[in-house]
């Protein structure tokens, strides 16, 4: 045995999904969310209704986005005979393609950029949401524009984030006319 944990920790059960029903991929909204605006409930509508009427929270909408595998953090096992290395952390780069390019866009990335938030975001066709409740910093650059008039212009924007080990986002049950 290697590591830090030296306690034997019971664990949960694992579930097999059942008939194939293996979760597809696809981000097609993000929510910006105000790291005081505390949604009592993600899953409620109007929950998030109320926080975006108090201008806690924007809907980023017809968007593509991709969360990635995470950057794992190692460092030097502290015990010997194991592992030289032990998983201390873990950082991620959500990265998105806004192409919703316009003049106010270009402000509002141009605000969010270098801030940091809590975000959420919805997995297309799955009527889920993926909370993440971690500081989120927002790293946009002005919209590309390609060389032919045949691409689209986007905002290639990357919202990056650090967690220890054993950090999992939260799944919600979408709510209703949120991200659509």
């Amino acid at each position: 045995m290697s590591g830090l944990n030296y306690c034997f920790t019971d664990l949960t059960d694992h579930e097999r999904v059942q008939c194939g029903a293996y979760k597809r991929g696809g981000i097609d909204a993000i929510a910006i969310i105000d790291t005081d605006a505390n949604i009592s409930n993600y899953s409620s509508a109007a929950a998030w209704q109320a926080a975006i009427d108090a201008e806690n929270v924007k809907i980023i909408k017809g968007i593509k986005a991709e969360f990635p595998e995470g950057s794992r953090v190692e460092g030097e096992n502290p015990v010997a005979c194991g592992a030289e290395t032990v998983l201390d952390g873990v950082d991620f780069t959500l990265s998105v393609k806004d192409f919703n390019v316009s003049a106010v866009n270009d402000e509002f990335w141009a605000t969010a950029n270098g801030n940091s938030y809590y975000i959420a975001y919805r997995l297309c066709n799955e009527d889920e949401i993926v909370v993440i409740e971690v500081p989120v910093t927002v790293k946009a650059v002005q919209a590309v524009v390609p060389m032919s008039n045949k691409e689209k212009q986007h905002y290639p924007v990357t919202l990056e984030f650090s967690v220890d080990a054993n950090w999992f986002p939260a799944r919600y049950a979408e709510p209703a006319a949120i991200f659509d």
